[in-house]
């Protein structure tokens, strides 16, 4: 949802006297963020985090609101375009889980071309109404191990013979499966 979609959500539950639970006013202030944070706009998180939060992905773990921004900063920096689909919330009290597609441009992965993972994320909400907590949950093989040519043909590899494993045991199980009387 972009900041134009918020807003008139928001005015469009102000005028038919509906206001937003505090849920429903998290979940737009995540996915109103998400949409429209880029590198140059990273100020936009510090309305969303507390400044004791701790983020953690596949990729590191930070502490802190200034330390979240750094690390954001870095894996913004190559980003020419990217848009998120959410797909479903769950929500139980001051914990958001949150499934989502985030599709991507970036110079350094596949060539350029725009591609997607699909992810989960873990929020908590502390005393401040703020995120004290944020876990992301995504295939490290999907983002980047086999958008690199090298590393793509090893765990392409990897995988053949995995498949090619439980092929092997499937079948080796439906001919037990036969010869049993």
């Amino acid at each position: 949802m972009t900041t134009i979609a918020l807003t008139l959500g928001l005015l469009m539950a102000a005028e038919n006297s509906m206001p937003l639970t505090l849920s429903e006013e998290r979940s737009a202030r995540i996915r109103s963020a998400y949409d429209d944070v880029r590198v140059h706009n990273l100020y936009l998180l510090d309305e969303l985090y507390d400044e004791n939060m701790v983020f953690q992905d596949p990729l590191d773990r930070t502490e802190g609101l200034g330390e979240f921004k750094i690390y954001m900063e870095a894996m913004y920096q190559y980003v020419t375009d990217i848009k998120w689909t959410y797909h479903d919330e769950v929500i139980d009290g001051d914990t958001h889980v949150l499934v989502w597609t985030m599709t991507l441009t970036t110079k350094g992965l596949n060539k350029g071309q725009p591609f997607s993972i699909d992810g989960v994320s873990h929020l908590k909400f502390g005393e401040s109404n703020k995120i004290i907590y944020h876990r992301d949950y995504f295939d490290m093989g999907e983002y980047i191990y086999e958008r690199v040519p090298v590393v793509k043909w090893f765990v392409n590899k990897v995988k053949k013979r995995l498949h090619e494993a439980v092929e092997e045991a499937r079948e080796k199980i439906e001919k037990e499966r036969k010869n049993k009387p």
